[in-house]
């Protein structure tokens, strides 16, 4: 899929599921502090635990949080996701 903007990246997956990162200049980001207090998304995988133990390998950053139910992580960029289960298990 054709990107609608320089600064967009889009990325499509099945299901016609869209992910749009949008990058900007080092004076226009976020704090690590704001960024905890940005929208936090949600990753639904198949198999959790691997795409855990693969993140980790990665390199990302655990974020500590209430709910120990679920993998929490802070990507490269600062943005919080939650690793969930596809089946929609809550």
């Amino acid at each position: 899929m054709p990107s609608p903007a320089p600064n967009l990246e889009l990325y499509v997956f099945p299901d016609s599921f869209v992910l749009g990162v949008f990058f900007c200049d080092q004076d226009g980001l976020l704090s690590d502090e704001d960024h905890l207090k940005a929208a936090w998304l949600e990753i639904k995988a198949k198999d959790v635990q691997d795409v855990r133990r693969r993140l980790v390998e990665f390199g990302v950053t655990e974020v500590d949080y209430q709910d120990k139910t679920r993998f929490y992580f802070q990507a490269p960029g600062g943005q919080v996701f939650r690793l969930a289960p596809e089946d929609g298990r809550i």
